[in-house]
């Protein structure tokens, strides 16, 4: 018969592995994010060896997930929500607090099931208003944009970068293969407002986080 310490082992390794699993990582990306060594990782994902306390919370922030659902403290996934903010029960408030002066109250409010289904930590969500017409008709002006500011990496997306002045913009951003440089465009006059930068140059914006979401409002 089994022993409630290995029961527990065996529930923290399956939980890292389904996380994991559902967030397209292999063990070596996760391996890569957290500095942890590959077999350790599938040490704890088979159940074999449990994890410390600062490899869990390194294992949880590279899932976007919480530290004690892996620990088995919790069922809920998610961290908890820094909000004082009435929400409906189901519902997640999202602050808006990027170029903003607002960032004290929730403005949208997202349903659970939704933000689990994409893998969407709800606490790293934000919330910015777009003025920008170069980003039409994907984004209007006025729209509500929705910022995961935990995805900070550029792959492919739509991204908010912030220049050295403060100045906030939505670009299309993607990496160019082999050239060490990221290519940002607008869908407005994209031939004129498209972008190659290389690594440096690059380094005079700071990736804010990918968009996730656009709310347009009639």
């Amino acid at each position: 018969m089994k022993s409630n310490d290995e029961n527990i082992k065996k529930e923290i390794g399956l939980r890292i592995q389904t996380l994991r699993k559902q967030s397209g990582m292999t063990a070596g990306d996760l391996q890569q994010v957290t500095g942890i060594g590959l077999s350790t990782l599938q040490n704890y994902e088979a159940g074999l060896r449990q994890p410390s306390i600062p490899a869990i919370k390194k294992i949880a922030h590279a899932l976007k997930a919480s530290a004690p659902y892996i620990a088995c403290l919790t069922d809920n996934p998610f961290p908890p929500q820094n909000t004082n903010a009435p929400v409906i029960p189901g519902l997640v408030a999202i602050k808006n607090d990027i170029a903003s002066h607002a960032g004290e109250k929730p403005v949208l409010a997202i349903e659970q099931e939704i933000l689990r289904s994409k893998n969407i930590n709800p606490s790293s969500l934000s919330v910015l208003q777009s003025n920008d017409e170069l980003m039409s008709p994907t984004i209007s002006p006025g729209s509500q944009v929705l910022i995961d500011t935990d995805d900070t990496e550029i792959h492919e997306g739509i991204y908010a970068l912030e220049d050295r002045n403060g100045l906030v913009v939505l670009r299309h951003c993607r990496v160019i293969p082999g050239d060490n440089a990221v290519m940002l465009s607008t869908e407005r006059d994209a031939e004129m407002n498209t972008k190659h930068l290389n690594n440096e140059e690059f380094k005079r914006y700071k990736v804010l986080g990918r968009v996730v979401s656009v709310v347009n409002w009639l």
